[in-house]
């Protein structure tokens, strides 16, 4: 394929032409610091903010005997803090609820749809950021449009 057929497939290309055809969407451009943590190859790590805080209930017994027992276990390890992109979090975030709730995460060309084993869910539907950022970073076919779109890639099914 030339670069230009590879260009009119993009989703930007054809979706306003076929928008009463397909479903809602919502085109985020990503930035310089996403596409930098796309690409990297190093430990996954979900931005900060990308998650909402869990909720923890509070026992009502007396809990100073059950932390004593879990003392032993404490890390003394490091930790890796992920990037923050409060923007884009936002950004994404917004555009889910502007969708009712769920969204279905793709690049320009290709979806995740080789990273589903990696959602708690299973599936391809994210309510959060952290979850479009866990299924796009897992993917091949978004690894591949974010690097060499324009190579051919036989081995994509």
């Amino acid at each position: 394929m030339k670069v230009n057929d590879v260009m009119a497939c993009s989703f930007p290309s054809w979706y306003e032409k076929f928008k009463k055809c397909t479903i809602k969407s919502i085109v985020i451009p990503l930035t310089t610091d996403v596409l930098a943590y796309m690409q990297d190859n190093g430990t996954l790590v979900l931005p900060e903010g990308s998650q909402p805080e869990p909720e923890y209930r509070t026992n009502t017994e007396d809990e100073s005997d059950a932390y004593e027992d879990w003392e032993h276990c404490r890390t003394t390890g490091t930790s890796v803090e992920g990037p923050k992109l409060e923007e884009f979090n936002a950004k994404v975030n917004d555009a889910i609820k502007k969708l009712g709730g769920s969204a279905f995460p793709k690049l320009n060309w290709s979806s995740p749809k080789d990273a589903s084993w990696i959602a708690l869910n299973k599936s391809l539907r994210c309510s959060t950021a952290g979850d479009v950022y866990l299924l796009l970073k897992s993917s091949n076919f978004v690894a591949h449009d974010l690097t060499s779109p324009f190579k051919v890639n036989y081995e994509r099914k």
